[in-house]
Parts: structure tokens; sequence; C-alpha cells
């Protein structure tokens, strides 16, 4: 391939080389952009889905190489009872149960929606298309 010469002398190797490298960035860069934007909109999705005023405020993001994570900064260790229920004891004793009010699980699928449409709209948005 490496023969094939484009018009001004460029290989079409080298061409398709520097085409792959070029989208390579775009995507990388539409990416973290819908990472970011449904990471932000999934906090305050779950901000408004979360039982408990305290705990529905505690949501918060934090941004790392990967992309963003979603925490409950405020309550950490209520996300699992809260989303799966519990049974209440008092004393050792087992006074009630809560059921649960899945919240965590709807907020993860919306904010998976939300970045793959995030990442289609960035890289047309950047490509021209």
């Amino acid at each position: 391939m490496s023969n094939i010469k484009i018009k001004g002398g460029q290989s079409l190797e080298s061409l398709l080389k520097n085409a792959g490298q070029e989208l390579e960035a775009v995507a990388i860069q539409a990416t973290k952009k819908a990472a970011h934007n449904a990471g932000i909109k999934t906090k305050n999705f779950l901000k408004k889905t979360s039982p408990g005023k305290k705990y529905a405020k505690g949501w918060k993001t934090r941004t790392n190489e990967t992309g963003i994570i979603l925490f409950n900064g405020s309550q950490p260790g209520l996300t699992w009872l809260l989303e799966n229920g519990h049974d209440i004891v008092r004393n050792g004793v087992k006074v009630g149960h809560y059921d649960g009010k899945p919240h965590i699980k709807p907020a993860e699928e919306y904010g998976m929606e939300l970045f793959e449409e995030g990442i289609i709209e960035e890289m047309s948005r950047r490509l021209g298309s």
C-alpha cells in the first residue's frame, strides 16, 4: 500500500494513518464531553429521585482519567440499603422492613442512554455530518 501515491506526493498509507489519528482524537474528546454531560444530568436525576432529603442532596461527581464517578458524599453507606431494601432492627429485634426504592438502577440506565446519545451527537458535530 505504501507505493500508492496521492496528489501532492503523499502516500495512501500515511494519509490513512493521519486520518485515523485525527478520528481517534475526535472520538476521545467526544467521549469525554459526553461522559461529563451525562454524569451531571444523571447526578441531577438522582437528586430528584432519591429517597430522603439529606441523602438525595448528597450526590456528587468526581472526574478521573476514565470518566466521571457518581457517589453519595453525605450518606454513602445507605445506597445499597435504600436501593434494595433492608430489615429494620432495634436492640437485636426485627421491628420492620423497608422495601427499598430503586433509584440508582434507573439513574444508571438514564445515564447510559444520555452517554450514548451524547457521543453520537458530539461525533456528528465535530465531524460535520
